[in-house]
């Protein structure tokens, strides 16, 4: 089922230039769909098997290679996100895609880089994207101004001010529009505390850090959360981990005396509340999978 839509687009890539289609409509049968397209999984596979079994993945490698083979699939061909936006910005930047089409691609290269801590890099798309901002509509003016991994990106990268500056913005945004408790506020907060920490603010940020992880590591998250990208892993891996340096590094402050901290016991803490959160996620994804076979 998924070879037809395949030979396809390798056929259509002979007739039509790749950079002249801007959307796909594929039409399958119920079984394809929901084998094959209607998993969260297929749309960021992570591994070999998945790829191999997923429409989007198959059909977007055949349109921008001309083909498939075993090779690609064993060098992660499908995961390979920088070559798929820097293909797209391209494409985009050729046809005069504007603004709005432009900032996706930059927003995916900016979060691979985020991904592989690769901070220089993941700053330079920030950077291009910051240029289009501004001539962009609303809509993606509100979606790609502020975000936790953005602050974290402006930290990283060694603008810390700038950085402390959108996570308040942004925190304050979130509190007043969805309140403290979802997920993503607390990842904001989280990035708020890595950027407090690098200025020196280590009692605030304890605070923050605290409040942060508090929703971040709770089983409702992980329920929540269960089909959450690996970007949300990776940046709630690296609040965790800021959460942590802070209090190694202040471990034997006045901070932690006045706040009632223990150091080593909050952070055992934190692995085993990851840990937890882990198993509750990965029992929640097999209850939705279940679910989905039953139905």
């Amino acid at each position: 089922n998924c070879q037809v839509p395949v030979f396809t687009a390798i056929e259509l890539r002979k007739q039509v230039d790749v950079k002249d289609i801007a959307a796909l409509k594929i039409e399958s049968i119920r079984q394809a769909f929901g084998r094959w397209m209607d998993v969260p999984e297929v749309w960021k596979p992570q591994t070999r098997e998945t790829a191999d079994h997923s429409l989007p993945a198959t059909v977007a490698m055949a349109l921008l290679d001309g083909t498939i083979t075993p090779k690609m699939m064993e060098e992660g061909r499908f995961k390979d996100a920088d070559t798929l936006a820097n293909e797209a910005a391209r494409i985009y930047g050729e046809i005069g895609g504007g603004a709005n089409l432009m900032l996706a691609p930059l927003s995916l290269l900016s979060h691979s880089y985020f991904g592989r801590e690769d901070w220089g890099n993941a700053l330079k798309q920030l950077d291009r994207m910051r240029s289009l901002i501004e001539a962009a509509d609303d809509v993606s003016r509100r979606v790609f101004r502020g975000s936790a991994e953005t602050a974290i990106v402006l930290v990283k990268g060694g603008r810390v001010e700038q950085g402390l500056r959108m996570a308040q913005t942004t925190l304050a945004d979130m509190l007043r529009n969805f309140g403290k408790d979802p997920p993503r506020t607390a990842e904001v907060r989280g990035a708020h505390a890595i950027a407090l920490a690098a200025s020196g603010q280590d009692e605030v940020a304890l605070r923050e850090f605290a409040e942060a992880t508090r929703v971040m590591l709770s089983p409702e998250a992980a329920v929540i959360d269960v089909d959450g990208s690996a970007l949300q892993r990776i940046k709630r891996r690296v609040i965790i981990e800021a959460y942590i340096e802070l209090l190694a590094r202040v471990r034997d402050g006045d901070v932690v005396r006045k706040l009632g901290i223990d150091p080593a016991g909050e952070a055992f803490r934190l692995a085993d509340a990851a840990r937890a959160g882990s198993v509750q996620k990965a029992l929640a994804a097999s209850a939705v999978r279940a679910d989905r076979k039953s139905t």
